[in-house]
């Protein structure tokens, strides 16, 4: 019987591995990112004490963490209405830039990475080790933290403006051309029943703002040079990140490209192609983005959710809801979407004279609406 048992489990090891794995992780006794640094700490034991495959190892855990992560975690809206290859993408991302997966890749395959490297080969376990301890420190830190899908998506997308009422939210057409003219051109161009994004474009868009900028001499502002962002990159950015988060320009940037796809396309997928909801949903986006989006007017920026429930940075700014606003208003309030150095003054104005005559804006009423709000 003992020799039996012996061989099973010399040649199922690492199946027996990944159910044993599996098993910590339904336990309620600990978050998933304790569990997530204990089981970091058993593969180096198995690995660096042990007579276990590192690459055996680290595709049982892999393979574990995915059904984890994907599959049986508490957010709901992640397990359901993500697509398959949605799954993947997210947890590509979750497990190299946040779960410190990245070190533990690296960790796992350092034998084969110095494999060519004969004076190296002697460091082969302390360098497992360093990357090990790298991953759990990383995991632990959590420097860079995403919010629960479900959540951005029913307290931050849907709690407030409603996709049903796209009608209501169209006619103010000329004002969302205002905030394009600045911030996004295609925004109404794009397909209509799906968001798609791609890092080319995105390279596109900071190409043409770094010539501008230049061509202006104007380097008071870093949105319109670091951002590159479509308008809806730009909101999932602001209400899908923990605080603290935002200073990770890298893995930001990345949150940006997959999540706001992932994000926007599996709430959209809810209604069929033909629908006028999802046919028209940019309208209700943008009126999304409006209230959730930070503005910087003067030294400091004014955050939507420093505000009290309720209460917009149009209220704050102007007195008044975005409905109610002058399209000189408006435009004023979206020159502080640019978040100058020192907010929005005559140079700001000056610099955007071309907007305003293509958008035939009276620039003499702007100039008197920034003095009015500097001398505040």
């Amino acid at each position: 019987m003992s020799g039996y048992l012996h061989e099973v489990l010399r040649n199922n090891q690492y199946a027996l591995l990944a159910v044993l794995l599996l098993q910590m992780m339904r336990s309620d006794r600990a978050g998933d990112k304790e569990k997530i640094l204990l089981i970091y700490a058993i593969s180096g034991i198995l690995v660096w004490a042990g007579d276990f495959d590192p690459i055996f190892v680290y595709r049982s855990i892999v393979f574990v963490l995915f059904l984890w992560l994907e599959f049986f975690c508490s957010d709901v809206w992640r397990v359901r209405y993500f697509s398959i290859l949605g799954k993947v993408a997210d947890f590509v991302f979750r497990f190299l830039f946040i779960d410190g997966g990245f070190f533990f890749t690296i960790a796992m395959h350092v034998d084969g990475l110095l494999a060519e490297c004969e004076a190296l080969v002697q460091w082969s376990d302390y360098l497992l080790l360093g990357f090990l301890v790298a991953a759990c420190v990383q995991c632990a830190r959590q420097s860079f933290e995403i919010k629960p899908i479900g959540e951005i998506v029913e307290n931050c997308l849907t709690k407030t403006h409603s996709i049903e009422k796209w009608e209501e939210y169209s006619r103010y057409r000329r004002k969302y051309d205002i905030l394009c003219r600045l911030e996004d051109k295609g925004y109404f161009n794009r397909r209509l029943f799906k968001h798609r994004t791609s890092l080319l474009r995105m390279v596109g868009v900071f190409i043409r703002s770094v010539f501008w900028r230049t061509k202006n001499r104007d380097f008071s502002g870093t949105s319109g040079i670091c951002g590159a962002g479509t308008i809806e990159m730009q909101l999932i950015r602001c209400i899908g990140l923990e605080f603290g988060s935002y200073r990770c320009f890298a893995r930001r940037k990345l949150f940006e490209l997959f999540y706001t796809n992932l994000i926007i396309n599996s709430y959209l997928r809810r209604f069929a192609r033909n629908s006028p909801k999802r046919g028209n949903y940019r309208y209700w986006l943008i009126r999304v983005y409006l209230d959730s989006v930070p503005v910087k007017m003067g030294k400091s920026a004014l955050n939507p959710l420093s505000l009290p429930e309720g209460e917009t940075t149009f209220d704050f700014i102007f007195g008044k809801p975005f409905e109610q606003l002058t399209d000189e208003e408006f435009f004023v309030w979206c020159l502080g979407l640019l978040h100058y150095e020192n907010g929005v003054g005559a140079n700001a104005v000056a610099l955007h004279r071309s907007e305003i005559k293509g958008l035939e804006l009276d620039e003499g009423v702007i100039s008197e609406i920034v003095k009015r709000l500097r001398e505040r």
